[in-house]
């Protein structure tokens, strides 16, 4: 018994669930220290006379400090490994968000938010680095959709920590909450998470795939014509939109809520989580309906999806 028990221990299927489970919680944990401060923005301002307009600039300072860290996490993540850069950017995270719940000053804030969007930057290229050590390439697809749960489920969750932690205990236990849950889960990073399969004495994983196929064109370039070009303009326009509309609630809907509405800001939190449910169930039904209904075509279905979300924009703003 403890001999087959110290061969599982050694395989690579139970590495492989360590590290799903390690960078899941990491991304997750991510969440908590990011949706705090769209959570407790109400509250915050009225507690140190913040207008409407010193939120937007602290929002936009941490998305452009979010932008830079997603690009040079990249570059680091190579030099340092995915585990040292997730320990580093959640390390960051935690401390920025401890600072947040003790200061008092816009700029102290405006400081640590950039810095905390450098941390945060961290999350997708380390938690991605690190499945495509331990994963094959035939395998990652169906690993990723399961993985990729995690930021539905992480907005939710923290979301809802932050939304109870602002009602029982006031708008500053919500970043001490959310730097004591990214604490833990740093912990489990710490001791669940190894690099590489050789780090635990397993072989790497190879592909067999890797070799490309030689394409038709001898002289080996890419086929960038103007069809591509257009298809790769016409879908970053549109994922940009997307982006800046589910940004613009995420930031916005508690403190709306709660002073158009009158409404408690710790039950607005809890009623901007509709919006992330809504997008859990969006997601499944757009990749069930493009393969069951309109037989793999994705473009059909992204626009059917994209006028509703225009319409309800449009409704929102003539009834809201």
């Amino acid at each position: 018994m403890i001999k087959n028990i110290s061969v599982k221990k050694n395989s690579l299927k139970y590495w492989q669930i360590k590290i799903f489970s390690a960078t899941w919680l990491a991304y997750v944990g991510y969440y908590f220290a990011r949706k705090a401060f769209y959570v407790v923005k109400s509250p915050l301002a009225d507690s140190l006379n913040f207008t409407a307009l010193d939120l937007a600039h602290l929002g936009t300072a941490y998305l452009i400090f979010y932008m830079v860290g997603q690009y040079s996490s990249a570059y680091f993540g190579r030099k340092l490994g995915p585990k040292l850069l997730l320990l580093i950017g959640m390390g960051i995270s935690l401390t920025c968000n401890f600072v947040f719940g003790i200061s008092n000053s816009f700029w102290t804030i405006l400081l640590f938010l950039s810095l905390n969007g450098l941390a945060q930057g961290t999350g997708w290229p380390g938690c991605i680095g690190s499945l495509a050590f331990w994963f094959s390439r035939k395998k990652r697809g169906t690993i990723l959709g399961f993985w990729a749960t995690c930021y539905q489920v992480g907005s939710v969750i923290s979301t809802s920590f932050a939304a109870y932690m602002l009602g029982e205990f006031g708008w500053r236990w919500s970043f001490f909450g959310a730097s004591i849950v990214l604490l833990i889960i740093w912990f489990i990073v710490l001791f669940i998470h190894p690099n590489r399969p050789e780090d635990v004495g397993l072989e790497s994983i190879k592909d067999n795939d890797d070799s490309c196929e030689q394409d038709d064109d001898p002289s080996g370039k890419l086929g960038w014509s103007k069809d591509v070009w257009s298809t790769v303009i016409t879908m970053g326009l549109i994922y940009f939109t997307i982006k800046f509309l589910r940004y613009a609630l995420w930031s916005w809907v508690p403190f709306f809520l709660n002073k158009n509405f009158a409404m408690e800001a710790s039950n607005a939190g809890y009623l901007s989580v509709v919006f992330d449910l809504a997008g859990f169930a969006g997601v499944l039904f757009a990749g069930v309906a493009s393969d069951k209904i309109f037989k793999g075509r994705r473009s059909l279905i992204s626009a059917i999806m994209l006028t509703l979300m225009a319409f309800a924009f449009i409704l929102m703003y003539l009834k809201g």
